[in-house]
């Protein structure tokens, strides 16, 4: 069952269908590399973001220091000693989840590298030979065609 929006894949000829496929490589590659490069980079301000607010709430937790300290603070210190404390919470689960998602990028670079020369080298292999084994052989064919009927119109406009 074929959708009527996708264009069916070239099935009759294994070079082209190689050729397109390669093309298709060329593309996808660096789109899923700066798909995943977005989301990195969007990681990457997460977890700035979070050790920036556990660097500012570093104050508060200096409150917290002493139960004596604990047993004096009005309900507005505590509130701000327990942001202190989720922020670093946050800061340390977002870096931790920034480290994977940096390690992980590298993958990604060797993969989106993998498949973009992979996607060139089947590309020329395809439309190589597509053209050298399918092509040349169809414009013999049609040159000799040609020449066949410029021999039979001469020979029809000038019966010797």
């Amino acid at each position: 069952m074929n959708l009527p929006l996708l264009p069916t894949p070239p099935t009759e000829n294994l070079y082209k269908f190689a050729a397109i496929t390669g093309v298709i490589l060329c593309i996808l590659a660096p789109l899923y590399w700066a798909s995943f490069y977005v989301a990195y980079r969007h990681q990457e301000l997460a977890a700035l973001q979070s050790l920036h607010d556990a660097v500012a709430s570093e104050d508060f937790s200096v409150l917290k220091a002493t139960d004596q300290t604990a047993k004096t603070m009005t309900t507005e210190e505590k509130q701000l000693v327990e942001h202190s404390n989720s922020a670093k919470q946050r800061a340390q689960s977002t870096g931790a989840d920034y480290l994977l998602m940096a390690r992980f990028f590298n993958v990604v670079n060797v993969i989106a590298v993998t498949f973009e020369i992979a996607g060139l080298f089947v590309t020329f292999w395809g439309f190589n030979r597509w053209y050298r084994r399918v092509q040349e052989p169809l414009d013999r064919i049609l040159q000799k065609q040609a020449r066949d009927f410029v021999a039979l119109k001469s020979e029809v406009e000038n019966p010797s």
